[in-house]
């Protein structure tokens, strides 16, 4: 058995018969020069021209992967590769593979953990097509800074290089082009130390396979799902406390329409702000605690102080107590209506408040037994 390669340079291939060939031998090259003891890995994604019998006979790994999409060929490639460094970049001999020396320096002994390059560091972007260079790119890497505090240039460069523990801690899943995303957002989250090196962009040899507005909203969705904070707590939050307030008001009395007290219809709308407020607010915790059973919010205080301190037996407890004060409000409501012989309730907002307590109530143990799931999956990991 021959010894493991230092790098991996993993390209993921569908019909690039045009580029592949001078990609390989660039690499080769490169390996060549510098004295590079590397393996080359191309995963075929189910190529229909000669891309495969170039690869062949130019003495790359070939792996194959049935299932479409950019994601799912780095997926394979990766877990091919052999190397304590992994290489990835595209094949269509846009990227300038003599910079790989650069990127195992700055891996190997400046101690980073994730190199990425950048089109933008030094004017590199000359052949990026013209929405994707002043509007995509930039708009996409600007947000992605924002959600996650992030100091990108370019979070879409194809172009990077990471070792082998640092890509077992990124563990990405994406099966298409938001893969790239995946990377840089999982990087940042894992704590991995990042820096840029500066790339320029050749011109592509073949037919580009990116899908501007497809690809770009599955970007910008899977940056919102992996932003609980910013898309579920802090509107999740606002909604919770508005309900309850509206409750609060109405059952004081406080809230007045010609003179009368505000009564049912105010009370349902405290209901639905409440509902959908602790529904938004409970999804945001499922997407924490997955992100915690991955071991992206190691360093989250709060969070960790909750897991902590959370157990399932107290999640039961408040949701029992909610359901059961709820259901009492209910009941006794109820027996009031009948004992009426069915005339409208004196205080029908007390129905609303009661719904909204029954099904908080039920929600929070099925969400309790939800983390206390994830959670064991977590100490399990």
């Amino acid at each position: 058995m021959t010894d493991a390669p230092l790098v991996s340079v993993v390209m993921p291939c569908l019909n690039e018969e045009a580029a592949i060939g001078a990609c390989i031998e660039k690499i080769q090259r490169t390996f060549a020069t510098a004295g590079i003891a590397g393996e080359i890995v191309v995963c075929d994604n189910g190529s229909t021209d000669g891309s495969v019998a170039i690869a062949e006979r130019l003495g790359a790994r070939l792996v194959h992967q049935p299932h479409r999409g950019y994601g799912n060929a780095y997926l394979k490639g990766f877990a091919a590769a052999r190397g304590r460094y992994l290489i990835m970049g595209d094949a269509d001999d846009t990227y300038d593979f003599s910079l790989i020396p650069q990127f195992l320096h700055a891996l190997a002994v400046d101690g980073y953990d994730f190199v990425t390059g950048s089109r933008y560091l030094a004017g590199g972007d000359k052949h990026v097509t013209g929405l994707h260079r002043f509007v995509g790119n930039p708009a996409l890497t600007a947000i992605l800074n924002i959600l996650f505090r992030t100091h990108y240039t370019d979070v879409y460069c194809g172009f990077r290089g990471f070792s082998r523990a640092a890509y077992d801690r990124i563990r990405p899943i994406s099966p298409g082009m938001e893969f790239n995303l995946e990377l840089a957002i999982n990087a940042s989250l894992a704590g991995l130390k990042i820096t840029e090196i500066p790339i320029e962009l050749g011109p592509r040899k073949g037919e580009s396979k990116l899908r501007t507005f497809r690809d770009g909203w599955r970007s910008l969705r899977m940056m919102l799902l992996y932003s609980p904070n910013q898309l579920f707590f802090v509107p999740g939050a606002v909604l919770l406390a508005l309900g309850l307030a509206i409750h609060l008001l109405v059952l004081l009395g406080l809230v007045k329409f010609g003179g009368r007290p505000a009564a049912g219809v105010t009370g349902v709308f405290g209901t639905i702000f409440s509902v959908v407020g602790f529904q938004i607010l409970s999804l945001g915790l499922h997407a924490k605690t997955y992100s915690w059973s991955r071991r992206f919010d190691r360093d989250n205080q709060a969070l960790a102080a909750f897991y902590d301190r959370f157990k399932l037996e107290t999640g039961l407890l408040v949701g029992a107590g909610l359901f059961l004060a709820g259901a009492g409000i209910l009941t006794g409501l109820v027996i009031e209506w009948l004992r009426s012989d069915l005339l409208p309730l004196p205080r029908p907002e007390w129905a609303s408040f009661g719904a909204t307590l029954v099904i908080t109530g039920l929600s929070t143990i099925f969400t309790a037994l939800f983390i206390s799931a994830m959670s064991m999956s977590k100490a399990g990991g």
